[in-house]
């Protein structure tokens, strides 16, 4: 069950999907009574859940955030509290550290469970967790639809292990490079140990080795990261194009994949914003609460953005044959979330890219689920954050 929505409010969202989609030039009828069923209703069910548990996973650090800003502001004036303070604010940071340092681990945990909700078969990788959604083939009342989909899940357990290899690679490649920082720092402080002179020359030599370590492992952790990113794009690759899938399987699998891929970002991008700010608690923390005081939504909101952005950019080519130059694309994506996020009406016909010409019912289901999603943020803001 979704954490700020009731199965009332629930109905609500999907009455207004339906609107959305009906004006954007889908003329869809979405019938609640088939939300278990595989299709446009469960999907659209799966996304407004999705939605609900990725933001209740973004908001939750920054209720305490925001406490632990308000502390500090009174300490200024009341220096006997700051020590105390610092305390609770180190501590948290390492908590937060923690989720960044297993992101996609953390994330895909906290949305397993409005994933179940998607009623088409299917297991899939991400990073070090593996997604299995249990599927409803036997409510699929069309005989040609269910053949479909179960040729479908037959076909898809070969590329799934093909998968489950290149992102076993990849998490060992990550598993590999925090070990090696972990060597690095016990080196740093061994040697810091065992400087029997002054201050000043520990942390010279804290300083000498961290530099001389810091490279080395950075790119170690960025190429692991980077070998997570192919894998995420390959698993995109062989879910779309297997052979005989339905074409409306394939899209909705790959949305669902977009959305994934765009909450792990957005999570980070927001939790790594909480760290920066909490290291600099006089400072920072306050400034960042004055943000969230003045304009709470948008500054959420301008994480998501950023998240989609290029998820978008990549997907779309996916669903045509046709070809273009990247940045017509680019210009497009940016254009239209612009208008999206600023809630004005559009025309989604008359984007000039070919590509975006090409996979407009795709982009009219990005919008009304981000004007959804754009519309939700101020419940789950007003029940998690007391400015």
């Amino acid at each position: 069950m979704a954490e700020f929505l009731d199965n009332k409010g629930i109905e609500s969202a999907i009455k207004d999907f339906e609107k959305c989609l009906n004006k954007r030039g889908l003329k869809v009828k979405i019938d609640p009574k088939k939300k278990e069923e595989p299709g446009l209703a469960n999907l659209l069910y799966t996304l407004i859940e999705f939605f609900d548990k990725v933001y209740a996973t973004v908001l939750s650090p920054y209720a305490k955030l925001i406490s632990l800003a308000k502390k500090i502001k009174e300490a200024l004036t009341d220096p006997t509290k700051l020590a105390e303070i610092i305390k609770q604010i180190n501590e948290f940071i390492k908590e937060i550290q923690e989720a960044v340092s297993n992101i996609i681990k953390f994330v895909i945990e906290k949305l397993t469970e409005p994933l179940q909700k998607y009623a088409i078969p299917l297991s899939f990788p991400v990073g070090p967790v593996t997604i299995t959604l249990s599927g409803g083939i036997d409510k699929i009342k069309d005989p040609e639809q269910k053949k479909a989909t179960e040729k479908y899940v037959k076909g898809a357990k070969d590329s799934q292990a093909k998968a489950q290899r290149i992102v076993t690679r990849a998490t060992d490649a990550v598993s590999k490079a925090k070990r090696k920082a972990d060597e690095a720092k016990a080196k740093i402080a061994a040697q810091i140990s065992s400087v029997q002179n002054t201050v000043a020359d520990a942390k010279a030599i804290a300083a000498q080795q961290a530099a001389a370590l810091q490279k080395i492992i950075q790119d170690q952790i960025s190429s692991a990261f980077s070998q997570l990113e192919e894998a995420k794009k390959y698993l995109i690759k062989i879910i779309s194009s297997l052979a005989g899938v339905p074409e409306w399987i394939q899209k909705q699998i790959t949305l669902l994949m977009a959305f994934i891929q765009t909450a792990i970002d957005f999570v980070l991008s927001a939790f790594t914003a909480a760290i920066d700010a909490l290291k600099s608690p006089v400072k920072k923390l306050i400034e960042m609460l004055l943000k969230l005081t003045k304009n709470p939504i948008q500054f959420f909101l301008d994480f998501l953005k950023k998240a989609i952005q290029p998820v978008l950019i990549a997907l779309a080519p996916k669903f045509t044959k046709i070809k273009e130059k990247a940045s017509k694309l680019k210009a497009d994506v940016a254009k239209f979330l612009d208008l999206v996020f600023s809630l004005k009406s559009f025309d989604i016909t008359k984007f000039t890219s070919k590509v975006f010409q090409a996979v407009a019912p795709f982009f009219a289901l990005i919008a009304c689920s981000l004007t959804f999603a754009i519309g939700f943020l101020p419940i789950v803001v007003k029940s998690l954050l007391k400015f």
